[in-house]
């Protein structure tokens, strides 16, 4: 899966569709659940996992739910 569907996923996650005000923070949240999850010694295989794709997803989904607390 590339970075625009894994965007696209997330702003349906987040009820953000058609909407590009926060492409950039969303962008940035994925970037950073990717990082987070690997430094906790995760091999995540993006190209191919499905699953992969979706933890990375719903962990920067709950980044941006948090971030306000």
């Amino acid at each position: 899966m590339d970075d625009a569907s894994r965007l696209t996923l997330l702003k349906l996650n987040l009820n953000a569709v058609g909407s590009v005000v926060y492409d950039e923070l969303f962008s940035s949240l994925l970037n950073s659940a990717k990082s987070m999850i690997e430094r906790e010694g995760i091999t995540l295989d993006l190209d191919e996992s499905n699953e992969d794709n979706n933890l990375v997803i719903g962990y920067a989904a709950y980044l941006f739910r948090q971030r306000g607390e």
